[in-house]
């Protein structure tokens, strides 16, 4: 079971919890978390489907100012192929 699962049954777990007790508050208190975040969990449950409780995969973030990783590896080689050098050179 990986985490993503783990995260998906929780989340299942608090708007079934919720729907038992009648009350948002006291499922969010048991469960310890914000009623805003179960807002926020419920809002494309209703819209779409439980699946919808999956958690997205987010991509890296990338700078778009960093050094080429061809450049990067160029650097590395230099700096290795002559040891003697100082940072300034």
């Amino acid at each position: 079971m990986t985490h993503d699962d783990v995260l998906h049954r929780f989340r299942l777990r608090l708007l079934a919890l919720a729907e038992e007790l009648g009350n948002v508050r006291a499922a969010c208190r048991i469960m310890g978390v914000r009623p805003s975040t179960y807002y926020r969990w419920r809002k494309p449950v209703q819209r779409w489907v439980l699946d919808a409780l999956h958690p997205h995969e987010r991509r890296p973030p990338q700078s778009p100012r960093r050094t080429p990783p061809w450049l990067e590896q160029h650097i590395v080689a230099v700096a290795l192929a002559h040891l003697g050098w100082r940072p300034d050179r």
